[in-house]
């Protein structure tokens, strides 16, 4: 899990960032700005379906998605996004789950789609979740969503494309959709209905094209905060985790670095994974391997050089189980494995924590 703590709060590595967070009432939101707007339109209120219905309806399953570029790595603490009711209308603490996704560009269109997958960052919640404020839209209705992050997203340098839809029965509720802007940024937002119910495209297609709009955006907001710090991020099978493994699941752990305005720059790299007996495994960048080491004797260094814009790159590929970080015994215990991805900027060897910059994922592993 990769947090944003600005220096003055950076702690031990094998300290749980979140504890200390939430103990000291510490929030990201008291240094967040306006990353990107797109303001309602002054005069198109028209709401445009975007919803995962229920089964019986699959074929009506309609998705919009709009795209936003950042030049520096941002951390998203906020999200918000009008929208609308009708058919009914009503609240939108009739839907089951309110979803927001982010994939990455594909020449002018999302990476990928809430059917096929291929997001960078997703969450579902329901609409009474902590983190959801819903206020009131040009219907009446509670349709505007403001998601406030527990975890905020740490977004590199690129464009992206941000999904938003209820998965929401028609039957029992009603139906949703999103609102446009005014602005003229980037590609025009686009939609996916892929089982063509509506009659609509099924392959991600521009919605001003498609429904003859004078409007090329949809209405959303980002807040957070632009960082120029080196920004490490290490994953798990491709996620952030926590990850659910069984034994004999496949288990691939990579690392990937953003440097910020510190191209260049010296660093220790630290590359470590912590077993459920609080046993500590160091990665050799020379030899490839992962060794064991006591709290007490000198860390290994992974890597030493310069800050780079790198990965991701793979530092482990092993199943859950035998062998895995070449333990050899014949049944590794289940429990929770911490991987943790680093870099300190001084380039002595030695593990600096207070020029430490850092990610963490969690694996979890059963019989």
């Amino acid at each position: 899990m990769r947090e944003y703590i600005p220096a003055r709060w950076r702690q031990n590595l094998f300290v749980i960032l979140i504890v200390l967070w939430i103990g000291l009432g510490l929030s990201v939101e008291t240094f967040a700005d306006v990353l990107w707007d797109q303001p309602l339109s002054v005069s198109n209120h028209t709401t445009y379906s975007s919803q995962d219905f229920e089964a019986a309806y699959d074929s009506y399953d309609i998705y919009l998605a709009d795209d936003f570029t950042n030049t520096q790595t941002w951390i998203i603490t906020e999200i918000f996004i009008p929208g609308n009711t009708w058919n009914a209308g009503g609240d939108l603490t009739c839907a089951n789950t309110l979803n927001w996704e982010i994939y990455p560009d594909d020449g002018g269109k999302p990476a990928g789609n809430p059917r096929t997958g291929g997001a960078i960052w997703s969450l579902s919640l329901p609409p009474t979740d902590s983190q959801v404020t819903l206020t009131t839209g040009t219907g009446g209705w509670l349709s505007n969503v403001t998601l406030n992050l527990s975890t905020p997203i740490n977004l590199a340098p690129g464009t992206y494309w941000l999904v938003f839809y209820p998965q929401m029965d028609f039957g029992s509720c009603f139906q949703y959709g999103r609102q446009v802007s005014d602005t003229t940024n980037g590609w025009d937002a686009v939609l996916i209905n892929p089982d063509g119910g509506f009659g609509l495209p099924t392959t991600w297609s521009s919605m001003k094209d498609t429904w003859g709009l004078s409007e090329q955006d949809l209405a959303f907001r980002l807040e957070g905060v632009v960082s120029s710090e080196p920004l490490p991020d290490i994953k798990a099978n491709g996620s952030d985790g926590p990850v659910n493994l069984q034994h004999g699941d496949p288990l691939s752990v990579t690392i990937a670095l953003t440097p910020g305005d510190m191209a260049g720059q010296g660093a220790d790299w630290w590359v470590i994974a912590r077993d459920p007996s609080f046993r500590y495994y160091f990665y050799d960048s020379d030899t490839g391997r992962w060794v064991l080491k006591c709290l007490s004797c000198m860390p290994i260094v992974s890597y030493q050089g310069g800050l780079i814009e790198m990965g991701p790159y793979e530092v482990l590929n092993t199943t859950a189980g035998p062998q895995m970080l070449g333990i050899n015994t014949a049944d590794l215990p289940t429990g929770t494995y911490t991987f943790y991805f680093g870099v300190d900027l001084d380039m002595d060897g030695r593990m600096d924590m207070d020029q430490m910059y850092y990610d963490s994922v969690e694996v979890n592993i059963t019989p």
